[in-house]
């Protein structure tokens, strides 16, 4: 589990790097997109292994809420891996994934988050790191979608940071 807490960590500051000093690369177009698809396909793969050891750390208990929660994250996070290569073949089935998958990690990272709280292992405000990276997709990400420029890609890497504290919590309550 402590290295997929390290891919953790390794995706949210490979998140922020890009999100803010790589943005204008992100954009179907731009001379380094496909190396940028390539990069952001390992970021969520990282991203998976990541959720995954949250999952198998037991931080959200057994219980409905919990293993749904990360189910439906993980499904999201899968289905995000699809979107970014079919960018290179056709945004208009790319965008429809990105959709999906954007719904399910909020609704999943969200679920799964209440059930860390609520299963109390991890202890302080901690505790609601995971639900505060579901809760950030439809609080920032998805209002930034619809500023012009590179706003989005700007709320991705904002997005990193709190990935950066689930896996700071995953790694401190995984190395005791």
């Amino acid at each position: 589990m402590i290295g997929l807490g390290c891919g953790l960590v390794a995706t949210s500051v490979a998140d922020f790097v890009m999100g803010f000093a790589l943005a204008s690369h992100e954009n179907p177009g731009a001379p380094w997109y496909p190396e940028m698809t390539v990069a952001n396909v390992a970021q969520h793969l990282l991203m998976l292994g990541g959720v995954y050891a949250v999952m198998r750390s037991g931080a959200g208990g057994r219980g409905f809420v919990a293993r749904s929660g990360f189910a439906i994250a993980l499904a999201g996070i899968v289905v995000l891996c699809v979107a970014e290569p079919v960018t290179l073949i056709s945004l208009g089935v790319a965008y429809p994934l990105f959709g999906v998958a954007m719904l399910g990690m909020a609704a999943g990272l969200t679920m799964a988050g209440v059930a860390v709280a609520r299963a109390g292992r991890w202890t302080g405000a901690s505790r609601f790191s995971l639900a505060t990276a579901g809760l950030f997709i439809p609080l920032v990400m998805v209002p930034a979608m619809f500023i012009p420029g590179l706003w989005f890609h700007y709320a991705i890497g904002l997005w990193g940071l709190t990935f950066l504290w689930v896996a700071a919590t995953l790694l401190r309550t995984e190395s005791r």
